[in-house]
């Protein structure tokens, strides 16, 4: 009889299956195990993706799969927690500190409101004239990866408005723009201009979007929605390029009454770590020069 065959089949199923769901709870609630999991799975991603890539080839003869080619998430984790902020959180906010030789940066801001200036995580200026090489070299690639362009001026709507421009004092005043790369392409030609700082743990996880911020003197304040930029992940560094811009950090809405902002002025080569999850940054032009800053985020 095949009764008692089929009923084993169940239970072991439902093991399995209670197994699986039990390991996503506990990845997914418990950071120090995702950590674990991650590290630990690391040299076998590249050799699971890559079967699984030859065994879905045929699925190309009958479906156009390009549109999900460079999606980082195909199915939403529906156990991820919903955290709410605790406002005593900010109360070791003192300021913002500046700091070379971040090696206590895990321990003392990762994953904390306090926010930090790094100035020895961005070896060279990004000026105009070196972001205009760039994209002049490599047009289709950073084209292709556009996933958002905003512009303050009517006048220039794209990226070949703003590097058809000779120099820098050719942007007309007032402009501020927005760029947002989305594409593993594009981003290896933007990461090479702003690389990874060093701070960044190695097993820690780099997000897709690459944001760069254009602001000629004059230019508008600029209220920095996570949600528009394309951000995966709440720890966020800020890059400055060239120029100087100054950054009002708001606490979260619910903390606004007990944590005060914070004003911020970054200077060429300055990078700013803060934890989007506690604050919201406004920008500011500063100075009267052209202000490019990068912004990145990672877990």
């Amino acid at each position: 009889s095949c009764g008692p065959c089929f009923v084993t089949f169940l239970k072991v199923m439902f093991l399995i299956g209670f197994v699986v769901v039990v390991g996503m709870v506990v990845i997914t609630y418990h950071d120090p195990t995702a950590r674990f999991v991650a590290k630990q799975s690391q040299d076998w991603a590249y050799p699971i993706l890559r079967a699984a890539r030859l065994l879905t080839l045929p699925l190309i003869k009958w479906f156009n799969l390009e549109a999900y080619y460079e999606k980082e998430c195909l199915v939403s984790n529906f156990l991820q927690p919903v955290d709410e902020v605790n406002c005593w959180d900010y109360q070791k906010v003192k300021g913002v500190p500046s700091i070379r030789r971040a090696k206590n940066f895990t321990s003392a801001y990762y994953s904390t409101a306090r926010p930090v200036i790094v100035k020895d995580a961005q070896e060279k200026e990004v000026d105009f004239s070196v972001l205009s090489s760039a994209y002049k070299l490599h047009k289709a690639d950073l084209d292709s990866g556009i996933k958002v362009f905003h512009s303050s001026n009517p006048d220039v709507q794209s990226l070949t408005d703003v590097f058809n421009m000779e120099t820098a004092e050719d942007m007309p005043e007032q402009t501020s723009i927005m760029w947002v790369s989305k594409k593993v392409v594009s981003g290896s030609v933007i990461r090479k201009l702003f690389p990874r700082p060093y701070f960044v743990q190695p097993e820690s996880e780099v997000g897709l979007a690459k944001v760069i911020f254009i602001d000629a003197p004059g230019a508008p304040m600029r209220e920095v929605d996570k949600g528009v930029m394309g951000m995966e992940y709440p720890h966020t560094w800020l890059s400055q390029g060239t120029g100087t811009r100054e950054v009002w950090l708001k606490p979260a809405a619910e903390c606004a009454q007990k944590q005060e902002e914070v004003i911020i002025i970054l200077y060429p080569r300055d990078v700013l770590y803060y934890n989007s999850f506690y604050w919201q940054p406004v920008f500011h032009h500063h100075g009267d020069n052209i202000s490019i800053t990068y912004a990145g985020s990672f877990y």
